[in-house]
């Protein structure tokens, strides 16, 4: 669990994320808050509703549709961030002051 996680400076530009609803783009902002929590990876969908103050079949939708812009990946771990971990940092490489 990290309490932060890396925003670049070139997401001003990224269309993908510039042409969404503000709704979808608060909804992004605070499941990479979750992200950071669970170690790359967002929680389960209960947990989610209840941290966005949402009904978990809201937030099915909402993950469906950042999905489909290519904003939210699927794999062994489960539902996380695009690209999450080629853009946060680990830990132990951050103390050696690499990145």
């Amino acid at each position: 669990m990290t309490l932060w996680f890396r925003v670049y400076s070139g997401l001003v530009d990224d269309p993908k994320v510039q042409r969404l609803d503000p709704s979808l783009f608060k909804a992004l902002i605070n499941l990479w808050c979750l992200a950071s929590l669970y170690d790359g990876v967002f929680p389960p969908i209960d947990e989610i509703a209840f941290k966005l103050r949402m009904k978990p079949d809201k937030v099915e939708r909402l993950l469906d549709k950042l999905r489909l812009e290519g904003l939210v990946d699927d794999d062994e771990r489960g539902s996380r961030p695009h690209n999450w971990d080629r853009r946060q940092c680990a830990r132990q490489v951050l103390t050696m002051g690499h990145c």
